[in-house]
């Protein structure tokens, strides 16, 4: 009699065993799906910024170098991220104070709302990518919204000497 109360706890065992061994492979199953579906779109969106990119570059490049017919920013936002990496990059490779001011017209006209997004974003590196992008474009019109970053209790080392490099970089006394 022993043996067949045994018996039933061990079935009652094993079935538990196999239901939370199912839950736990659908959910793993899950979150792996998710992870495709979410690298796929990353995939996409980063194969538009480049066709963008390839698009933008030769244009963007006369009207930094000639100062002739800016090039028109629309209101995707895969459009304005292939801008700011395009002028990111011609920012870091001219020297001349002429692109370099109209880099900085152009980025204070055109990206100020996005880079004021990724100041404004929980994420540490998408505050620090605002900052760099900042620093890049000799942006001035962000002062506002550097003092805020700065006074911000969650404010890291880094993010502290970001902003006291573009405040140097802009002379700015503070």
């Amino acid at each position: 009699t022993e043996e067949n109360e045994v018996r039933p706890l061990f079935k009652d065992e094993l079935l538990f065993f196999v239901v939370m061994l199912g839950i736990f492979l659908i959910i793993l199953f899950s979150i792996f799906l998710y992870l495709v579906m979410k690298k796929t779109r990353e995939t996409k969106n980063r194969d538009v910024i480049e066709s963008y990119k390839e698009e933008f570059q030769l244009p963007l490049f006369h009207f930094l170098r000639e100062g002739v017919k800016e090039v028109e920013v629309g209101r995707d936002p895969l459009q304005v991220r292939a801008l700011i990496e395009l002028m990111a990059g011609f920012s870091q490779t001219f020297a001349s104070e002429d692109i370099l001011m109209r880099i900085r017209l152009f980025a204070e006209d055109h990206f100020d709302g996005e880079i004021k997004k990724h100041l404004r974003h929980r994420r540490w590196s998408m505050r620090m990518n605002g900052l760099y992008w900042i620093e890049d474009f000799g942006m001035r019109t962000m002062k506002t919204e550097l003092d805020r970053v700065y006074q911000s209790r969650k404010l890291t080392k880094q993010e502290e000497i970001q902003i006291l490099k573009i405040h140097i970089k802009n002379g700015s006394p503070d």
